[in-house]
């Protein structure tokens, strides 16, 4: 038995001897066992393990004997056999293990959360050049003729490498876990996304779970509220990136989403302020469901920006969308609802002085005179303060006295803005609801959602609904190609028909809205209406040919609103992406087209003033020369834009050490857009019928029109019905590239090149073809041998340097001018044209360039983390206003003359102070420094050119070198004298308007007035917190802005309000709070700055010298406070529930409760939020009040 068991030789049985036939063809060794087992008497016996990795075999034998068959198969092999009576028992060959045996060897690779198979993982033969496979969409992978004792490296982006030996298994399956670490510290540049560590450029990143502690309904709320580092937020200003770049250019920055810029409209109107730029911007962000934000990457230096070229100068911001991740194989449905809720303005925290004040002003104006002669004329024309026209009437016996006393009374005691608030306003509550699928099917992955928001808006009447649809797919038919897709498509239907606050401004605050019956009063209004409201009551009775009463009532005007604005907003992208040679070459093709319209109806009935006053005004005994009917207006408006981009990107490492990365690529674009407006009259929207023939060239005269002389109907539609089109077309060609080297895993170097072209600049190519470009290096410490600090877990260095550029619109090479409109001639009535801009060839981009060192650390296991930034920004070929000869036609234009300096430091700090067990707190502090100033301009301009009162009032006006761009300029104040009256400091003396040989106002200069600071925070950040336990997280945000000054909104600041407007008889619905609190008696003047009115001098003598009154008490030096202020951003508080304790279905659930706008600390005398000052228009209520939002986020 023991012989037997040492080799077949030895075993002589006739059975052994017994011959066979076989034919088999590639079977496996088990397949050849059975077939042996049907045709003799014999048995095998063996381990599975021995047999999984055996090659298949193809066997033919005729006549041979059974031990021949077997020593055929298994020569060669690590394999043999004995046999034990009937039984073949296979064993391992002793002394043979060195021998190689080829394997085949197959699995599924998974991944870790899902059990999901992984498309396209790499697998690869440790140490053996070109022996690997991929997985196919369903996971799976085979590999041939590889040794039983090899080791498998799977690979895949954003997973950890795994390396597993083989074994001598046929069947292994892989499962690869998410590679967390190395996730968070991707950049996504708009055009690549590049590991952080290897970047040399200055970064600042918001991810998806910062962006979901911030519940708004915009991606902008998200985006301003200081977890940006470098970006700053000023309600004034608008955005800004490292300071101001520019002196009249559009300062936005460059927003790309998903690696295309986005469109916004900038302002043409070279006077207009950044308000409307920045407005422009927030609509289109609009486009954009902030639920499908991905992340948020702010790119701030030059290498960072450069590859941007001529439209990066003011920063540039990627938003980056949610994808499906590739890996979902079941549908993934996400589900959210946000609620919001802000309480109804208060509207008695406007600064409108009691009613006691407002009668005493009145009373005490009349009795001085204060009024033109038309105060006591029966017939007067104008907008009369009720107070002077009941006065006149009584004197003159139309009026009794009883009349006067009734109105003094209302006059001291009613205030309608509890009236007004009652009628008008309501509690603010926006809905947003937000459902996305994403989904792995075959080779595609898609990704859907829906987004619906609802803003019941604090003004009644006023509705803004809003739906956005994204669509994306991948497509991956090949593991060397990708095709992608996504559509958004956005609709907003909104209603305007609330009142704001400033429309309580405009009525009288002793009016009331409804009589006692709830019937319309007749009201007087400030702006918009210049005939008196009195003689308009009166003279629809005289005479029979009005078809309409001629009262005005704020209600009346409200109940019968209807003007809505409807937009749609069109992006679709498609792109085509290869690897022809394995993954070192990426050509990536992708084209986008994007388009919105808009159309604005107001539609005016007959019960509305504009139509009623419009009708009566032009109406003659037999004619009515604007019909009866409604006016419907229509503003239209479309914009669309081609963009074509083509890239390449070349990965290689070589020699172990060496890395690189080259990108190369070209973009088109074509932007354009339009508007127009359309006015009908005499229309019926039931039989959507109007008067087509409209006489605009006949003059007629105006009923209640101080001057009679006849007029035009519609002065600006004198030759078509169709006016105020508009039409631009901006048009960009670019070249760009990018490299990054690095080498030995510790050194960096990146460049990166582009060359813009543009319709919008000069003829010479010295100007039109100007590269800018960008050089950078990166020093990883922490990674040298020499380098040996225990608690120091990162170190690197990095520096850069380069240019970018600018664009302002609103000049050109060629000369601009403006046609019809207000340059129409009204004697023959036919469009004129007026030149805005001469003809500059010489015209080019600004540019700015930028040097960049920053420094990265880690320390503590990681717990203390940050970054520290220094950057020096030189604008140069600035387009500044400079004077010209005035042969040319122009006095001044805008040339390439200006220049503006930047530099600062931007300070990232995280800390984790305690992470033990399910308790933790992070906390993160940020903190950005600018300095900025103009080094060069046309002084004369300002300096020689610019009035006081220009200067005081506009910043456009303080473009001074050696001030920041933003800055603000007073009067240097001297108090109230003895008899309350304000005094001013000129040239170290004192006066007031009364001082003999008082300055003139020509010879009062700009130099004469003193420089406050600037009005742009030069420090500037947030603190933000993140406490969890367990399921909860606490979170709280807090930003900060010192450093900078503001003025405080004087007494006399509001329009018509102004002690001219006053002594002139001026109908003035409120006056100032601050009037209260006026000089009345000697002394006074050591407690207050509120001048006396002069009651004792005449209207004509106080007219005369108002300049000298007002302007030191609006602008004077006492004015300037400090804008220093820390805000409550938000507060949060969120519970995810355990999986234990949610359904099967339900993978997340997580509730939120925020607080945002809680609360602001001032550092001013008057305790005011210097970025919404109490104005008399009420701006300020509603963005100081707090929100309170609740949220539900689920996934199924």
């Amino acid at each position: 038995m023991v012989l037997s068991l040492l080799t077949p030789s030895l075993i002589y049985g006739a059975d052994q001897q017994e011959k066979i036939t076989i034919s088999l063809k590639n079977v496996s060794i088990v397949t050849f066992f059975k077939e042996i087992e049907k045709i003799t008497t014999f048995k095998f016996f063996y381990k599975g393990s021995q047999v999984e990795s055996f090659p298949n075999i193809t066997v033919e034998a005729k006549d041979q004997t059974i031990t021949s068959v077997l020593n055929s198969v298994f020569a060669k092999t690590n394999l043999t056999y004995i046999f034990n009576n009937k039984q073949i028992v296979i064993q391992q060959r002793e002394g043979s293990q060195s021998v190689t045996v080829p394997l085949k060897i197959s699995g599924k690779v998974s991944f870790e959360e899902d059990g999901s198979p992984v498309p396209y993982a790499n697998i690869q033969v440790k140490g053996v050049k070109g022996a690997g496979s991929t997985t196919d969409v369903g996971g799976r992978y085979t590999i041939s003729n590889i040794a039983g004792n090899a080791v498998l490296v799977i690979t895949y982006i954003g997973y950890i490498t795994q390396e597993i030996p083989v074994n001598g298994r046929a069947i292994i399956d892989i499962v690869i876990k998410e590679d967390v670490a190395s996730l968070k510290e991707v950049v996504f540049t708009g055009y690549q996304t590049l590991p952080k560590e290897r970047t040399t450029g200055s970064f600042s990143k918001i991810d998806t779970k910062e962006l979901e502690r911030t519940l708004s309904y915009n991606i902008q709320d998200k985006l301003e509220n200081g977890t940006l580092s470098g970006l700053l937020s000023d309600p004034t200003t608008g955005i800004s990136v490292r300071g101001v770049a520019t002196i009249s250019a559009s300062r936005l920055p460059l927003v790309i989403v998903d690696g295309f810029p986005l469109q916004v409209d900038i302002n043409q109107n070279t006077d207009a302020s950044d308000a409307v730029d920045f407005d422009n911007l927030t609509r289109a962000l609009n486009s954009i469901n902030p639920n499908d934000v991905e992340s948020v990457t702010l790119l701030k230096d030059a290498a960072a920006t450069s590859i941007y070229g001529a439209r990066a100068a003011n920063g540039v911001i990627v938003i980056n969308l949610k994808k499906t991740s590739g890996k979902v194989s079941d549908p993934e449905v996400n589900f959210s609802m946000n609620i919001a809720f802000k309480p109804k303005t208060d509207v008695n925290k406007l600064p409108y002085c009691n009613p006691e004040t407002y009668f005493s002003i009145e009373q005490n104006r009349y009795n001085a005179g204060w009024f033109t002669s038309n105060a006591t004329s029966s017939t007067e024309y104008t907008n009369l303060p009720d107070y002077f026209y009941v006065r006149g009437r009584v004197r003159d016996g139309i009026l009794s006295q009883g009349d006067l006393v009734a109105l003094e009374q209302q006059m001291k005691t009613y205030d309608n803005r509890n009236e007004f608030s009652d009628y008008f306003l309501q509690n603010n509550v926006h809905q947003q609801y937000n459902i996305s699928v994403n989904q792995r099917l075959g080779f595609s992955n898609y990704r859907f959602s829906v987004a619906y928001d609802t803003d019941l808006a604090i003004n009644k009447g006023n509705n803004d609904d809003r739906i956005v649809v994204n669509f994306s797919n991948q497509a991956k038919p090949l593991k060397w190609l990708v095709f992608t897709t996504a559509v958004n498509l956005t609709l907003r239907n909104e209603e305007k028909n609330g009142l704001s606050i400033n429309d309580l401004f405009s009525i009288p605050q002793h009016q009331r809205i409804l009589d006692e019956n709830g019937n319309y009063t007749s009201m007087s209004k400030y702006t918009g209406i210049s005939t008196g409201r009195q003689i308009r009551d009166d003279v629809v009775k005289q005479y029979s040919y009005f078809p309409y009463d001629w009262k005005w009532n704020i209600k009346q005007e409200w109940d019968n609103m209807d003007n809505t604005i409807n937009t749609v907003g069109t992006r679709l992208q498609g792109g085509v992406q290869i690897k022809p040679i394995g993954n070192d070459l990426t050509i990536e093709a992708k084209y986008q087209y994007e388009f919105g319209s808009s159309k604005q109806k107001n539609y005016y009935n007959e019960q509305t003033f504009l139509v009623r006053n419009l009708v009566n005004t032009f109406a003659q005994p037999a004619l009515l020369p604007v019909p009866k009917g409604g006016i419907l207006e229509h503003q239209y408006g479309t914009n669309f834009s081609h963009n074509i981009q083509g890239t390449a990107i070349y990965t290689k490492k070589f020699a172990k050490k060496h890395d690189i990365v080259v990108l190369a690529g070209t973009e088109i674009r074509e932007q354009s857009a339009d508007k127009s407006n359309v006015r009908r009259y005499g229309y019926d929207p039931q039989t959507l019928s109007y008067v087509a023939q409209m006489d605009y060239l006949t003059k007629y005269p105006r009923n209640l029109m101080s001057t009679q002389s006849p007029y035009f109907i519609d002065p600006s539609a004198q030759w078509t019905t169709i006016y105020n089109y508009y039409l631009n077309t901006d048009r960009f060609v670019s070249l760009f590239g990018n490299m990054a080297y690095n080498y030995n895993d510790k050194y960096d170097f990146t460049a990166s090149w582009r060359l813009d072209q543009s319709n919008m600049f000069g003829d010479s190519p010295k100007y039109r073809q100007v590269p800018l470009w960008s050089i950078g290096v990166g020093w990883t410490i922490d990674k040298e041998s020499f380098f040996k600090v225990p608690f120091i877990d990162r170190l690197r260095l990095r520096a850069t340097y380069g240019s970018s550029g600018n664009v302002d619109k609103s000049t050109s090479p060629y000369a601009i001018a403006s046609i019809g409109g207000s340059y129409t001639n009204s004697t023959l009535a036919l469009p004129g044209a007026k030149y805005n801009n001469p003809a500059n060839p010489e015209l080019r981009w600004e540019k700015t360039k930028q040097v960049n060192i920053g420094l990265e650390f880690a320390m503590l296991d990681n717990k203390l983390s940050g970054t520290i930034d220094y950057y020096y920004k030189k604008s140069t070929d600035l387009l500044a206003t400079k004077n010209i000869n005035s042969t040319y036609g122009f006095s001044s234009a805008k040339f390439n003359v200006g220049a503006i300096d930047n530099k600062g430091v931007d300070v990232t700090l995280s800390y984790i102070p305690i992470r033990k067990g399910s308790f933790s707190w992070r906390t993160q502090l940020m903190y950005s420094y600018n300095q900025n100033i103009i080094t060069q301009t046309d002084k004369d301009i300002i300096l020689n050119n610019t009035s006081i009162s220009t200067a005081l009032m506009y910043q456009q006006y303080r473009v001074v070198k050696g001030r920041p761009r933003f800055n603000l300029v007073s009067m240097p104040w001297g108090g109230l004298d003895a008899t309350g009256y304000p005094q001013f400091i000129f040239k170290d003396s004192l006066y007031n308007w009364r001082t003999p040989q008082v300055p003139t106002w020509n010879n009062y200069k700009f130099a004469d007035l003193k420089y406050e600071g600037t009005t742009l925070a030069p420090h500037y950040g947030s603190w933000n917190n993140q406490i969890t336990y367990k399921g909860f997280e606490l979170s709280f945000l807090l930003s900060y802005k010192f450093g900078h000054v503001y003025q405080h909104v004087a007494p006399f600041r509001v329009s018509n309000n102004d002690l001219f407007g006053i002594a002139q008889g001026n109908y003035i619905p409120h006056y100032a709070k601050e009037f209260e609190n006026m000089w009345k008696e000697p002394g006074d003047e050591l407690k207050t700055d509120i001048p006396k009115m002069p009651y004792e001098l005449t209207g004509a003598q106080v007219r005369a010298l108002t300049i000298w009154y007002t302007y030191p008490v609006n602008y004077g030096s006492h004015q300037t406070q400090s804008a220093a202020n820390i805000r409550v951003q938000r507060i949060s508080l969120s519970y995810s529930l355990d999986k234990k304790q949610l359904p099967k279905m339900i993978s997340r659930l997580t509730f939120m409760l925020q607080g945002r706008n809680l609360g602001v600390i001032t550092f001013n005398k008057f305790h005011e939020d210097p970025e919404f000052l109490p104005d008399m228009q009420g701006n300020f209520l509603l963005r100081t009040s707090p929100e309170l939002a609740f949220s539900i986020m689920a996934t199924f």
